[in-house]
């Protein structure tokens, strides 16, 4: 995939720094992702949710050359919600993400106990696989 296909107004960030912190507007106590970024590959990041897709989305899509591809949410505690998004951004960008490893990151302030082994997640952990996962608070990513 070209990195055009994307509107360019929803780019954020295109360099290969060592480390990528996506976090929401309350730095301080909002959920965390952080990318380390070791071997400083290209770094390609962008605003999905109500800039790439106008539907519901995740928020963040972080393309790794054109190897890997970071479908990235931060919420609260609905992680029904944050597999929706997910779910979501996987319909619509998927296709355009040609053959990059899709991986799926979510990151809870908190969560809440009925929602731990839901189906949506059991359902988009058998799609995913390894490549999937979530925490509470800050999830942090080394990249090999």
């Amino acid at each position: 995939m070209s990195d055009t296909l994307l509107p360019e107004e929803c780019r954020l960030s295109d360099d290969a720094r060592k480390r990528l912190v996506l976090e929401g507007k309350r730095k301080e106590r909002g959920p965390r992702f952080i990318l380390e970024n070791p071997c400083q590959r290209r770094l390609i990041h962008y605003r999905v949710d109500n800039c790439c897709l106008k539907t519901k989305a995740c928020d963040d899509l972080v393309l790794i050359g054109e190897v890997h591809a970071y479908l990235v949410e931060r919420k609260g505690s609905d992680l029904a919600e944050a597999i929706r998004q997910i779910e979501a951004t996987l319909q619509c960008l998927g296709p355009m993400l040609g053959g990059r490893k899709l991986h799926a990151r979510i990151v809870l302030n908190r969560v809440r106990t009925p929602d731990i082994n839901s189906t949506q997640e059991i359902e988009l952990k058998r799609r995913l696989g390894e490549n999937y996962r979530r925490a509470s608070g800050v999830l942090t990513e080394i990249l090999p």
